[in-house]
């Protein structure tokens, strides 16, 4: 008889296989199987629409699968020809989904009003993104999923249901436009927030005030704040002026970040920004993003001295990320990569050892 590998050691060599190996390593043997179906139906990741189905009715018809699915997304299907049987398509994803009990991560980014198929299903969520319409289906959904924490909703449609105290009184974290913050912020205990304004037209300091306002009405202090904006063809003296609108109405704000999802971010603007956090009076991280290659955040000659610079604007500065580069401050040390301060850390570890072995020379010899 072969021998037999521990369970823990396979788990450990499937780790290593893409998602796409899986369905192929599952015909090895039943045990190789249950391992390999573990790993392939806990996350299920976005999906080519066809494949989407047939997971779907997979799932629907095999409860004991989908009782595995821990994290689900469900792409957007508008590129796949659905006109004649949406609601068909509705039906099956709400089966599978009933058949989902241990599921706490959804995301569905279909656009559309489906939210009734969501109810009475059995698992209870702590992330959720969804891009179904905004009405009252939706808010006696979010009803029963009381135990969200993390919520992100993307409506073109809004109607005029009010989300009541009742609904989501465990979030903490939510993502969105200025209107869907306006429902889901008041009254509840926000420490984190991400606002959206998807043209440059809405970003101004009069938009940006009304949303801090809305803010404010948090029944717990917001701490983090994510501001991602279109920034085409924006000047920066009216970049500047609309974000220092954030320090005068969110003092007390412990880290914000900036994503430019278009437009460019200038030398001249982070060399500025200096204006904008001189206000902020606790801010401890401070993050930047562009999704253009060529700007100034990707130009190692403008961005090497900036967390410096902005330290010296707002003292309370511990770390800065610029465009996925992590700097940290260290007071005997200074402004550090996250590379260079391992490599710091190392060193010191190394001087320490090498310390300790010289006195133990030294004792032996006085011994």
């Amino acid at each position: 008889m072969p021998p037999v590998l521990p369970q823990e050691l396979l788990d450990e060599i499937i780790s290593y296989l893409s998602h796409h190996d899986l369905p192929s390593l599952a015909l090895v043997n039943r045990n190789i199987q249950s391992i390999s179906y573990a790993r392939l139906y806990r996350v299920i990741p976005p999906l080519p629409p066809r494949s989407t189905v047939l997971l779907l009715k997979v799932l629907s018809k095999r409860p004991a699968l989908a009782a595995i699915t821990r994290m689900c997304t469900i792409s957007d299907l508008r590129s796949y020809s659905l006109v004649t049987w949406t609601i068909s398509f509705f039906q099956l994803m709400s089966r599978a989904l009933h058949n989902m009990h241990n599921l706490i991560d959804l995301r569905v980014y279909i656009i559309g009003q489906y939210a009734s198929y969501l109810m009475g299903c059995p698992f209870r969520l702590t992330t959720l993104r969804v891009a179904c319409d905004w009405d009252q289906q939706l808010v006696d959904w979010l009803r029963e999923q009381n135990t969200v924490t993390n919520i992100w909703v993307f409506s073109i449609r809004h109607g005029a249901a009010e989300v009541t105290p009742d609904v989501l009184p465990s979030l903490r974290r939510a993502l969105g436009s200025v209107v869907s913050l306006s429902a889901l912020v008041p009254g509840r205990p926000l420490e984190a927030v991400d606002v959206s304004f998807p043209s440059p037209e809405g970003f101004t300091p009069e938009i940006l005030a009304l949303t801090c306002k809305v803010l404010a009405h948090s029944s717990s202090p917001i701490a983090e704040l994510f501001v991602t904006a279109d920034l085409t063809d924006l000047e920066v003296p009216h970049m500047l002026e609309t974000l220092n609108v954030i320090p005068d109405e969110l003092p007390g704000l412990q880290s914000f970040g900036l994503f430019a999802a278009r437009g460019f971010i200038s030398a001249a603007f982070v060399n500025a920004f200096d204006e904008v956090l001189c206000n902020f009076k606790g801010l401890k991280k401070m993050s930047i993003y562009s999704s253009q290659l060529h700007d100034a955040l990707n130009d190692y000659l403008v961005t090497k001295d900036l967390p410096v610079h902005w330290h010296k604007a707002c003292p309370t500065l511990e770390s800065v990320d610029i465009n996925g580069i992590p700097w940290l401050y260290d007071p005997s040390h200074g402004w550090m990569t996250t590379e260079a301060y391992k490599l710091t850390i190392l060193d010191l570890l190394n001087d320490a050892k090498k310390e300790e072995e010289s006195l133990r020379r030294r004792l032996r010899e006085l011994t």
